[in-house]
């Protein structure tokens, strides 16, 4: 709660249409505060049900949980970069 953390790309996914991050194992849900810092650096395809996060000039892919708290798609690779061309 209001602590300042690395944010590893690796360690982000979305349950339930809301940001995660793995914490040494634990769960940790972005406030809303903290999704509106974020929001410049993600983009959104609503048509294919993908987020990416860009950061110095890199994209990765946040994969969705499927199940459990932290468990991830397997087929959803954590740094798949954003294909090429403009995202609105």
């Amino acid at each position: 709660a209001g602590q300042h953390i690395s944010l590893p790309p690796d360690k982000l996914f979305i349950q339930n249409d809301h940001l995660y991050m793995d914490l040494d194992g634990e769960r940790v849900k972005f406030s809303e505060r903290a999704l509106v810092a974020l929001s410049k650096y993600m983009q959104f395809d609503e048509d294919q049900d993908k987020t990416w996060i860009n950061y110095q000039n890199q994209s990765w892919l946040i994969p969705s949980a499927h199940a459990g708290p932290i468990d991830r798609c397997a087929s959803c690779p954590a740094q798949t970069p954003a294909p090429p061309g403009p995202r609105s």
